[in-house]
């Protein structure tokens, strides 16, 4: 007989809002019930998460006398993995399936597509110009703002780049794309796509009048919304579009979907066949954690073994 996964009715926390403050009470939350549960039923805990929220929680002074409950955590996302980074002196194995080969060449690719063509919908709806009169800026060119940048520029849209990372803007000036150095004046784009994973714009003021903005992340976290209701005298919400009149100037800035993925609202998200794979390298993961107790406490990325043993199924199944 093979293993048997037996299943419970779990536990579904819905949050308030999409607010970062509300997902970070909320993993309070949900850590400090499953502390108790570990406790009462002499078990471990398991993390597998996007975004970084537990993993950190757990290495807070509130917490962080609770670790040892933890076998360890698989992460999916580079946002996660960037928060997990910064955690000093971790207690517990990280695994992260964000650097991997298949999440970026498949999963990544399929994304940046996506995102062009619901991009070259958003243009032809909203702002009416041949794509060669185009502007456009990508705030962010890791794996995703890099594939999505050449995707718009094979659509002849004008492309610029901006990041934090003075690496990425080289790699970028490296593909030849028109790069920023600092977000001042945005005042020649007609359309703004934020694909960091962060708060990628925080200021409204400088931007051009009827600019249009869209998320390409897989969090409603790209822009500032707060600092633009408040820099706002009147907020109009017209189908997929949130029209912010700006105090100063009368300026208009169109927010696409209320700043969530574009990519998951007007495209229903990422096909079974391209995420199978990376949920297939998390399971892997947590497999590993669950057997290998002599797993140094650091951030690794996923085993080049089990990745090659998700790649040899993908392969069976989906490419002959």
């Amino acid at each position: 007989m093979g293993n048997k996964i037996e299943t419970r009715d779990p536990s579904v926390y819905l949050p308030d809002d999409a607010s970062e403050n509300t997902f970070n009470g909320l993993t309070n939350k949900i850590l400090q019930e499953s502390i108790e549960r570990a406790q009462r039923y002499n078990k471990r805990i398991l993390i597998i998460e996007d975004g970084g929220y537990f993993a950190p929680a757990f290495h807070t002074p509130e917490l962080i006398d609770k670790a040892e409950l933890c076998l360890g955590a698989i992460e999916q996302t580079s946002k996660g993995y960037r928060r997990d980074e910064k955690i000093q002196s971790l207690r517990f194995p990280i695994v992260s399936v964000a650097r991997s080969e298949l999440k970026k060449h498949i999963e990544g690719q399929q994304v940046a597509s996506t995102l062009q063509e619901n991009i070259v919908y958003i243009l032809n709806q909203y702002v009416k110009k041949p794509f060669f009169k185009v502007s456009a800026l990508i705030l962010g060119f890791g794996n995703i703002g890099e594939m999505l940048s050449k995707e718009l520029r094979n659509k002849k849209i004008g492309v610029t780049v901006y990041d934090v990372d003075p690496l990425k803007i080289m790699e970028a000036e490296v593909n030849k794309f028109a790069v920023l150095q600092d977000l001042s004046d945005l005042t020649e784009f007609d359309i703004i796509v934020g694909t960091s994973g962060e708060t990628s714009l925080k200021s409204f003021w400088n931007l051009k009048h009827n600019v249009v903005l869209a998320s390409g992340s897989s969090e409603r976290v790209e822009f500032d919304l707060d600092e633009l209701d408040k820099s706002s005298s009147l907020i109009e919400r017209l189908e997929i579009i949130t029209r912010y009149t700006l105090k100063k100037e009368d300026r208009v800035v169109r927010l696409i979907f209320d700043g969530e993925p574009i990519n998951f609202a007007l495209s229903g998200g990422i096909p079974d066949v391209v995420i199978d794979p990376i949920y297939s390298e998390m399971l892997l993961s947590a497999v590993e954690i669950i057997r290998d107790s002599s797993l140094e406490k650091k951030l690794v990325d996923i085993p080049k073994a089990l990745e090659l043993q998700v790649l040899e199924v993908f392969k069976n199944y989906h490419m002959t």
